[in-house]
């Protein structure tokens, strides 16, 4: 390490904070983001805006395995929140 001149520094921060929950809406087959839209409409992410609770803006995900549940696709959409 003391020999490379391109070494960079990284600071870490915990933070602990409390639960928090999510509004998830789920695509039926759906695995591209335009596909996604198709399924349930552009409005959602204008519904998902208006949540006053939301802590942040809307979110796409991708789901990993675990959690798609049966007839439903990898992607969808939510908002974060203490709700």
């Amino acid at each position: 390490m003391a020999n490379n001149s391109n070494a960079n520094t990284v600071f870490v921060q915990v933070v602990d904070r409390p639960a928090r929950k999510l509004i998830l809406k789920r695509g039926s087959k759906a695995i591209h983001y335009f596909d996604y839209f198709e399924e349930v409409g552009c409005d959602m992410w204008e519904i998902l805006s208006g949540i006053k609770e939301a802590l942040y803006d809307p979110i796409g995900m991708w789901l990993p395995e675990n959690l798609i549940k049966p007839g439903t696709s990898v992607l969808c959409s939510g908002s974060r929140g203490a709700y």
